[in-house]
């Protein structure tokens, strides 16, 4: 009898971790605001002068800027947004074939799971959407006219956990299932064990996912683009296992340290 692959997620999250800025600022903020910093600005500004919640106040300015523009804000739209989302880091549009390859060489079978604050029907529609299992991301809820309403579901740095949970469990279709991920399931009944997962991230906002992944026995990475300052910082505080450049390229540290968790997972 063939043996069955053990499976292992990787997890990821999108912005300044698979591409190399907040998706946003690809196409999206300028259409809106006229330049990525005035978007920002109001998004912020909002937040600061209401103390509102990061997500929920550029949530919310994304779709009063679209308004005052005149522009339909619409599933659509930013659909077509994300077909334009282009900043990948180096190697991560043949990274997903590749590292998949690796994994079942090794007899494992990999899941790739993606946990953002952007989103979702943006990060639904670009090139490299195909390759995850799930993308949790936060979404609109559409009027009759397939203009948004409200928010839906709001993703920021404490409820990735639950999204982890849930990949945990094999909980993510039905997220208003809230009592399903708070029940508790002993080892044999888990999906994708905690000791099973590796997460990547590029800094703070990914902290609580990154530190229970660790404490729990599995592997978590912080990329960083021009500087590591921020990513040491969070290596010497124990909140991550390693500290590598976000190069996704093959023979790259990442793709290194990777492969060498992989092996040891198996």
């Amino acid at each position: 009898m063939k043996k069955k692959k053990k499976i292992v997620a990787l997890i990821y999250d999108f912005d300044n971790t698979l591409i190399n800025c907040d998706m946003q600022n690809i196409t999206l903020a300028k259409e809106l605001a006229g330049s990525v910093e005035a978007f920002w600005a109001r998004a912020n500004g909002f937040m600061i002068d209401n103390d509102v919640d990061e997500v929920l106040s550029y949530l919310y300015m994304s779709n009063l800027m679209a308004k005052e523009k005149g522009i339909k804000f619409t599933k659509e739209y930013l659909a077509e947004h994300g077909k334009k989302i282009n900043a990948y880091f180096a190697g991560v549009e043949t990274w997903f074939d590749r590292i998949n390859a690796y994994a079942s060489d090794m007899g494992v079978e990999l899941k790739h799971y993606v946990i953002s604050a952007g989103f979702q029907d943006m990060v639904d529609n670009c090139s490299i959407a195909k390759n995850f299992e799930k993308i949790f991301a936060c979404r609109y809820v559409y009027d009759a006219s397939g203009e948004v309403l409200w928010p839906a579901y709001v993703v920021n740095y404490s409820q990735k956990i639950q999204y982890i949970a849930r990949i945990r469990k094999n909980l993510t279709e039905n997220l208003r299932d809230s009592k399903g991920v708070n029940t508790k399931v002993g080892k044999k009944d888990q999906y994708i064990s905690y000791d099973r997962m590796i997460y990547l991230g590029d800094g703070m906002t990914d902290v609580p996912g990154m530190k229970m992944i660790k404490q729990m026995g599995g592997y978590s990475i912080c990329v960083y683009d021009k500087t590591k300052e921020s990513a040491k910082r969070l290596l010497r505080d124990k909140r991550v296992d390693y500290v590598v450049p976000a190069d996704y390229t093959e023979g790259s540290l990442l793709d290194k340290r990777i492969k060498y968790i992989i092996k040891n997972m198996k």
